[in-house]
C-alpha cells in the first residue's frame, strides 16, 4: 500500500508521513510538482523504521526532460528529501511527449 503525498502542505505532510509509517505504510510517494519532498524527508528521518525498509518514490515536472535538466532537477529532489540515494525510483510522466527523451536521459553517473 503506498501514501501519496499530492500537495500536502508541509506541516500537514510531515505529520500524515509519520502516521502512515507508524501504521505500516512502507512506499511513500511525493514529486517535485507537489512542493512537499522536504516535509516527506523530514519525516522518513524522524521515523523509527529503518531506511531501508522504506521505499521513496518521487516524480520530475514534465519540462524537466533531456538529460541536463533531468540530472538537475534530480539532484534537487536529492537535496530536498535528503533520504534518496540513486537506488530509489525518481519518474516522469509515461503520457508526455517525451517521456523516451526523459528515459534516455537518466543516466545519472
Amino acid at each position: 500500500m503506498a501514501l501519496v503525498c499530492f500537495r500536502w502542505q508541509t506541516r500537514r505532510c510531515e505529520e500524515s508521513v509519520l502516521t502512515a509509517i507508524r501504521h505500516g505504510y512502507r512506499l511513500i510517494d511525493t514529486a517535485a510538482v507537489y512542493g512537499n519532498e522536504e516535509a516527506v524527508g523530514a519525516a522518513i528521518r524522524k521515523c523509527d523504521v529503518p531506511r531501508e525498509e522504506l521505499f521513496i518514490t518521487t516524480k520530475l515536472w514534465v519540462q524537466d526532460t533531456g538529460y541536463e535538466k533531468t540530472k538537475t532537477a534530480f539532484m534537487t529532489s536529492l537535496d530536498e528529501i535528503a533520504v534518496l540515494d540513486s537506488g530509489q525510483t525518481f519518474f516522469g510522466r509515461n503520457e508526455d511527449p517525451q517521456y523516451a527523451k526523459m528515459i534516455n536521459s537518466v543516466k545519472i553517473h
